[in-house]
């Protein structure tokens, strides 16, 4: 083992996380804190450009409060999968940026830099609810900003556009 940093409190269930494309950062999710411990959806942020003296950097609180499952990068965003309130894409280009902590995680430096950019909620009947079912995992490593969701309730191909909209708004699915 060359180095570890524990994700702090509050932790439940580490499950999966992605570096970002320059590998500075490992961003990590864990499913079950925002059930055993409720609050916004908690983020965290390895700084791992030492690789034998890994960091908690930070924790980005996102605009939900739904359980996250898997996340992925690509160039200037993170694609998060988060249960009951589908696909979020944020921002990461001010990856770096640290406040005082944020009240859900209040032992922890709280990210100001990452913002949520898109959404499209897939399942609108749950929304902001922290548990397991809707959206599990999806894939952003198409062109055209096309991203395929996956989960509980069926497949979806989505375009984000335009990622960088000011005041957007999350996209409820509609059957």
């Amino acid at each position: 083992m060359l180095s570890s940093a524990p994700q702090g409190d509050p932790r439940s269930y580490s499950h999966q996380g992605w570096l970002t494309p320059d590998q500075r950062y490992f961003i990590h999710n864990d499913e079950s804190d925002e059930i055993r411990f409720p609050g916004r959806t908690r983020t965290r942020i390895f700084d791992v450009s030492n690789l034998t003296d890994i960091k908690l950097h930070s924790v980005y609180h996102g605009e939900t409060r739904a359980a996250d499952h898997n996340l992925y990068t690509k160039g200037r965003h993170a694609y998060l999968s988060n249960y009951f309130d589908g696909l979020r894409v944020v921002n990461i280009t001010q990856i770096n940026s640290v406040g005082p902590p944020h009240p859900d995680s209040p032992t922890l430096p709280n990210n100001t830099g990452v913002r949520e950019v898109a959404c499209f909620d897939t399942d609108p009947t749950r929304n902001d609810v922290a548990g397991f079912g809707g959206v599990w995992s999806n894939y952003p490593y198409f062109d055209d900003d096309i991203v395929v969701v996956s989960g509980f309730d069926g497949l979806w191909i989505l375009q984000v556009q335009p990622p960088e909209a000011e005041g957007h708004r999350c996209l409820p699915f509609e059957e």
